[in-house]
């Protein structure tokens, strides 16, 4: 496993490296351990991604997307914001900042599972429907890991900030929004 970047593929490192040690830090003086839980998971998210990134060959554009979803998410938890923290902002009447980070998050990872579906066919494919259903089930499995992320925080880290039922239901919504927002897009481009 050796990371060997390109050089337009090194800013993208260096930049989630960057946010990643500075939230890392500030979770430990505010005593967020719930963050630095997540924050372990996402070094080892970025540890594979890039290590693997020779064979996995996600374009920049993807690359660039995961690490600000990455961003967005330990900004969500860490940046206080009216006694609380930025993910239990209204941006609107009807959308918290938590379910855009899941709607854009699990966008992203529907097009994670194209580009690595997309990589294993050996021959085109003949219904590009298939290949779009496939994506957005990818994504929803994605999302579902994340809940399962989310659960463990709550089993073994006190005073966590997941929320209960009805905060999973909206982020297995959300995602569900964003994976097929995401599989919609590859429909039109690839049908």
């Amino acid at each position: 496993m050796e990371m060997r970047l390109t050089s337009k593929e090194k800013p993208v490192a260096f930049f989630s490296a960057a946010y990643i040690g500075l939230f890392l830090i500030y979770s430990i003086i505010i005593r967020n351990y719930e963050f630095v839980y997540y924050m372990a998971v996402l070094v080892l998210f970025f540890i594979l991604i890039f290590a693997y990134q020779r064979s996995l060959n996600f374009s920049l554009g993807l690359l660039w997307a995961l690490s600000t979803w990455g961003l967005l998410h330990v900004a969500g938890g860490n940046i206080p914001i009216n006694g609380s923290v930025l993910y239990n902002l209204w941006l609107l009447p009807f959308l918290k900042y938590d379910m855009a980070v899941h709607a854009y998050g699990f966008a992203v990872a529907t097009f994670v599972g194209f580009a690595l579906l997309e990589k294993q066919l050996k021959k085109p494919v003949k219904s590009p429907k298939l290949i779009v259903f496939l994506c957005l089930v990818i994504g929803m499995g994605f999302g579902a890991l994340n809940e399962l992320v989310e659960f463990l925080a709550v089993l073994f880290i006190p005073n966590t900030n997941v929320g209960g039922y009805m905060n999973t239901g909206f982020d297995l919504l959300f995602n569900f929004i964003g994976s097929f927002i995401a599989a919609v897009l590859l429909y039109i481009r690839r049908g």
